[in-house]
């Protein structure tokens, strides 16, 4: 193992050049970072950042409501449906429906909606996304993606874990949209969409 004895190693994209044996570490995204948060700091071309003041304020005031709302949705109403329906108490597809849509809308206000996509030509018949809840989530295919789709499967993403570093387990983190074909595509894109 090579150690780095840099001032700024936690905060570097990594580059290693094995046929040169040339480590590269660049720091030019560190000046959108927030310091204690580096893991999801980076916020490049944000459209939010030109918005009229008035705007930002209203989306801002329409924050606090929402996340006014959901300490009460969390601290009730999550935890007493989540219960209900397990136990088989509420039984009803529309109220399972409607419950899913009301969490839908709360966290993509929450958190947002976000996008993956890949395009072009495919080296596999399988393409894999990770994303991290089960909230909500939407695919668009297009050209041979679309053609060309056999099957779409939602399944639980588990990776091996070593709790204190000495105790082995295989545990879930979040979920894997697997789309497969019957060839690899050569055109055309596929997007998930998914609620934070």
């Amino acid at each position: 193992m090579t150690r780095y004895a840099g001032v700024e190693s936690l905060d570097a994209e990594i580059i290693l050049d094995l046929i040169k044996g040339e480590v590269t570490m660049d720091y030019t995204l560190n000046r959108f970072g927030r310091p204690l948060d580096s893991n999801h700091s980076v916020t490049v071309n944000s459209q939010w950042r030109t918005f009229p003041w008035r705007t930002r304020l209203k989306y801002a005031f329409l924050d606090v409501v929402v996340l006014s709302f959901g300490a009460i949705s969390l601290i009730l109403i999550i935890p007493l449906a989540s219960t209900l329906f397990n136990l088989k108490i509420i039984t009803s597809e529309k109220m399972h429906y409607d419950y899913q849509n009301f969490l839908n809308w709360y966290f993509s206000h929450k958190y947002g909606v976000f996008e993956i996509s890949q395009e072009g030509p495919l080296n596999s018949n399988k393409l894999v996304f990770l994303i991290p809840t089960n909230i909500g989530w939407e695919y668009e295919l297009s050209g041979e993606y679309k053609e060309k789709i056999k099957t779409i499967s939602f399944l639980r993403n588990f990776i091996k874990h070593k709790r204190y570093g000495i105790s082995p387990e295989l545990k879930q983190d979040g979920w894997q949209v697997l789309f497969e074909f019957i060839e690899p595509p050569q055109s055309g894109s596929c997007l998930v969409k998914y609620t934070g």
